[in-house]
């Protein structure tokens, strides 16, 4: 499967979506600003692959900057319907720089 960008814009700014395929996995990179206006594009994002047959993600959240509470809303819905059919989404915490 060939990688896939889509820069999306939102109310505090961008957000930058890379995804691969590893080993029947997909890897969502994201980078820049989660919100409102942006974040239901991650959840169509999940979905889509779903209904491909893709039932486990990796969320990256390194170059994240900034999100908010319906990104958070997306995460656990992700997760509840991934669970549901027996998939799985992690969230990986990033490593603060110390």
């Amino acid at each position: 499967m060939e990688k896939i960008h889509k820069e999306i814009l939102g109310l505090m700014g961008k957000i930058d979506i890379d995804c691969r395929d590893e080993k029947d996995t997909i890897i969502i990179d994201l980078a820049g600003q989660l919100d409102v206006y942006n974040s239901q594009e991650l959840n169509q994002l999940v979905d889509a692959y779903k209904d491909r047959g893709f039932n486990k993600f990796i969320i990256n959240l390194e170059k994240v900057t900034y999100l908010d509470s319906s990104t958070i809303s997306v995460f656990i819905h992700c997760y509840q319907t991934l669970k549901a059919s027996f998939g799985a989404v992690s969230v990986p915490t990033p490593e603060v720089a110390g």
